[in-house]
C-alpha cells in the first residue's frame, strides 16, 4: 500500500472524529501547527521517524509534550501514528485531511500559473468565476512561471484548464493539420 493510500485512511479517520465531535476548525488548526512544528524542526522530525528509537519512548515523549497544548484527540492520534510506525506519513495525512475539510465545506483551491503577477482585481474576478462554476468558495494561489507564454493555466485538483497562448497555438496547429489531411492535399517539405 502506498504512503498516499495510508495517509488517506488515517486522514479519513481523524476527519470522521473531527466531524463527530464538531471540532473540525480547532482540529484543523492544531494539526497544521503540529505538522509545521514537527516537520520544520529537523531534530524533532528525525527523532519521530527514527527506527532506532523505541516506539514506547516516542509515544511517551509525545504524550508529555502535547499534554495541555493540543486536544486529547490529536494527542491520541499522534500516539497511534507512532505505535503503527506511520509518523513519516504525517505531512501527507495533513494534506489529505485538509482536502477532506475543503470538500466538506465546499471550498475550491485553484493554482493559477501565469507568466507575470496578476493584479488583485483580476484575481478577484477569477475567484468569482471559479466560485460560480464550481459552486463553492474559491481560494487562488497565483504561481508565476516564466515558461507560461501568455494567458494562464488553472489547476483545480486533477482538472487543468489551459488558457495559455501555447495551448491556443497548439490547438490551431492541430486543426490546420486535420484540415490538411481531410482535404487530401499533398505538400512538400
Amino acid at each position: 500500500m502506498s504512503d498516499v493510500q495510508i495517509a488517506k485512511m488515517y486522514s479519513r479517520a481523524i476527519l470522521e472524529i473531527a466531524v463527530e465531535s464538531n471540532a473540525i476548525d480547532s482540529l484543523e488548526s492544531e494539526l497544521k501547527d503540529t505538522v509545521d512544528l514537527f516537520v520544520k524542526d529537523d531534530e524533532i522530525w528525525n527523532f519521530l521517524i527514527s527506527p532506532r528509537i523505541d516506539r514506547q519512548i516516542k509515544a511517551s515523549i509525545i504524550e508529555q509534550a502535547t499534554k495541555g497544548r493540543v486536544s486529547e484527540t490529536l494527542s491520541s492520534f499522534l500516539r497511534v501514528l507512532i505505535k503503527n510506525d506511520r509518523m513519516l506519513c504525517l505531512p501527507e495525512i495533513y494534506k489529505q485531511f485538509y482536502l477532506g475539510i475543503d470538500q466538506l465545506k465546499g471550498r475550491i483551491r485553484a493554482s493559477v500559473y501565469v507568466a507575470s503577477p496578476l493584479p488583485s482585481s483580476e484575481v478577484e474576478k477569477l475567484k468569482a468565476i471559479l466560485s460560480q462554476k464550481y459552486n463553492g468558495e474559491c481560494f487562488i494561489d497565483v504561481v508565476v512561471k516564466p515558461d507560461v507564454i501568455g494567458g494562464l493555466v488553472i489547476r483545480i485538483g486533477d482538472e487543468i484548464i489551459d488558457g495559455s497562448m501555447q495551448n491556443y497555438l497548439y490547438t490551431i496547429r492541430q486543426r490546420l493539420l486535420e484540415t490538411k489531411q481531410q482535404s487530401g492535399a499533398f505538400y512538400e517539405n
